[in-house]
């Protein structure tokens, strides 16, 4: 069985690799010199090395945490609901305070571009995808939202110099539940 995505397996672990080992390297500078004195390796001091909070990813760990809600939500509408559940009902305040920049971050944007883009994660994640495959067919439905209303209407009141939509929200559909099946499915196929 072909491996679709071989090219760029284990490219990320690399990465992190190399940053960690060149970080000792270059963090060199950090040392006063009063270690050599004392005989004590720097190297060896965990403390003085905060190798671990500069490596830590929020995008990666907010993907662990909401993960399940990716997995499980088959619509975008299903996903704003179960962020919303989490708002009411999570302990962790920053968990909560995630959540709800999601919601918001979603529903400031078009529902409609906010639907397709969940139909192309669901699509992407689908066994045998391979990567040239998900931004072929992300380029395609790309450049059908480009010559949408949504897109047209948001770009002529956008500024240009601060390429910021602000609460723009005059969209072709009002919420995320007015979008059907079959306009998703028009600009997929």
């Amino acid at each position: 069985r072909e491996d679709v995505n071989g090219s760029f397996r284990n490219v990320a672990v690399a990465s992190q690799l190399h940053a960690f080992s060149n970080y000792h390297i270059v963090g060199a500078d950090m040392w006063d010199g009063n270690d050599v004195a004392t005989g004590i390796d720097p190297s060896l001091d965990n403390d003085r090395l905060d190798w671990l909070e500069i490596t830590e990813s929020k995008l990666l760990n907010y993907a662990a945490t909401f993960d399940n809600i990716f997995r499980e939500e088959t619509s975008a509408v299903g996903l704003v609901a179960r962020f919303k559940e989490i708002i009411s009902t999570e302990e962790d305040i920053e968990v909560r305070k995630v959540a709800q920049e999601i919601v918001d971050n979603m529903e400031r944007q078009s529902p409609l571009a906010l639907s397709v883009v969940h139909r192309l994660m669901q699509e992407g994640a689908k066994t045998g995808q391979s990567l040239d495959a998900c931004i072929e067919r992300e380029r395609h439905v790309q450049s059908k939202l480009y010559t949408m209303e949504d897109f047209r209407s948001w770009a002529s009141k956008v500024s240009m110099r601060t390429r910021s939509s602000g609460d723009y929200c005059k969209w072709k559909h009002a919420t995320l539940e007015d979008v059907s099946s079959d306009e998703v499915d028009e600009i997929l196929g």
